[in-house]
């Protein structure tokens, strides 16, 4: 899925920080995330919930040659393993 024109095209969409307050987990969780990735695929992919807030969890994605890319999906996109 990784496009050499668009680097991040396989990132999965951030929403933008959530509304009111979120906690660190003590330990990543897995969950399967089914939710949009920049380059316009629908994906359903194992990822790590590392955080959470009302209606919302914060996925931890890992991408090769760079840091982790995370980002916030609804929970509802999110089904725990």
């Amino acid at each position: 899925m990784q496009s050499s024109a668009a680097p991040y095209a396989s990132w999965v969409v951030n929403h933008g920080d959530p509304p009111g307050a979120t906690r660190m987990l003590d330990r990543p969780r897995r969950a399967v995330v089914r939710t949009r990735t920049y380059g316009g695929w629908t994906v359903r992919v194992q990822l790590y919930v590392i955080a959470t807030a009302p209606g919302w969890v914060c996925v931890q994605q890992d991408l090769a040659d760079r840091a982790p890319w995370n980002a916030w999906v609804p929970s509802s996109a999110a089904l725990p393993v």
